[in-house]
């Protein structure tokens, strides 16, 4: 074969090799990588969800009345209540099934029907029943007991901070949380005209504040000054909460959060727990 031949055999095979190629860009699109199942966990971080329904063998069953189940996930932390204690264990998914450990529980003085409940959720939890998420909505299923849950944020929207008085309902030292002595009442009204009025427990006054926005209206820092109090004698449980209210009112910067109805202000390891 000349030299002429063979070059001009070589071109013809290197058309063919391009064509082929172009026919297969030009032909049937490659197969798709197959997208990864989203992960359950990492969708469940981070929110709260409230129950809206409980069914066993496809029957109703009823809660304890004025209780309600609270499924919380953080990290890998679960955090479990059924109306009395609160039950929290490490756990992960596997597929989607939810798997325990190193549970534990509250100590709360419980009545019977509570305490009992409390017992069926925790078991429950324990039985690695299957989670379902779609949009807002969770679903446990465990055998034949099947729990409808809601996002929190949906099923109790936060109230904002402003235009409403909030009630003292615990003083907050470290990791110790006192409840009010009875007969004495503690509020706080925030005013949308940056006022805050003070009931103590004892003696009332106003001041004013500034608001420092956080990551969402919920949360933030609340800065008082030029709080003015009457000065009336207060009795030991009154002017005990005082102490405590007006102590946290001038700590300087305070965060707040708010979850549904209920208030957290703290300052360092101070902190006052009121509800709308």
């Amino acid at each position: 074969m000349t030299r002429r031949r063979l070059a001009g055999t070589l071109i013809v095979a290197s058309l063919a090799v391009a064509l082929g190629l172009g026919g297969c860009v030009g032909g049937a699109a490659p197969t798709p990588s197959p997208t990864p199942a989203p992960d359950l966990a990492a969708q469940l971080d981070g929110r709260a969800f409230l129950s809206t329904g409980v069914a066993v063998g496809g029957a109703p069953k009823q809660l304890v009345a004025g209780t309600r189940i609270r499924l919380e996930f953080r990290q890998d932390t679960l955090g479990a209540a059924a109306g009395c204690n609160t039950f929290g264990a490490t756990f992960h998914i596997d597929g989607a099934i939810l798997r325990i450990s190193g549970g534990a529980t509250t100590e709360m003085g419980c009545d019977q029907p509570r305490h009992d409940q409390d017992e069926w959720l925790f078991g429950l939890l324990g039985s690695s029943p299957t989670l379902a998420l779609a949009g807002d909505q969770l679903t446990v299923t465990a055998g034949t007991t099947l729990i409808t849950l809601l996002d929190r944020r949906t099923a109790q929207p936060d109230l904002p901070l402003t235009g409403r008085t909030w009630t003292l309902e615990s003083i907050i030292s470290g990791a110790t949380a006192s409840s009010i002595p009875a007969g004495v009442t503690a509020t706080l009204e925030v005013g949308a005209d940056g006022l805050i009025t003070v009931a103590s427990g004892c003696n009332t006054g106003a001041g004013r504040y500034t608001i420092e926005p956080g990551a969402d209206a919920s949360t933030g820092s609340l800065t008082v000054s030029d709080l003015a109090m009457t000065k009336k004698a207060c009795p030991d449980a009154a002017g005990s909460v005082e102490a405590s209210v007006l102590g946290l009112l001038r700590a300087g910067t305070i965060t707040f959060e708010i979850e549904a109805s209920q208030l957290r202000l703290r300052a360092g390891d101070a902190g006052l727990d009121l509800l709308a």
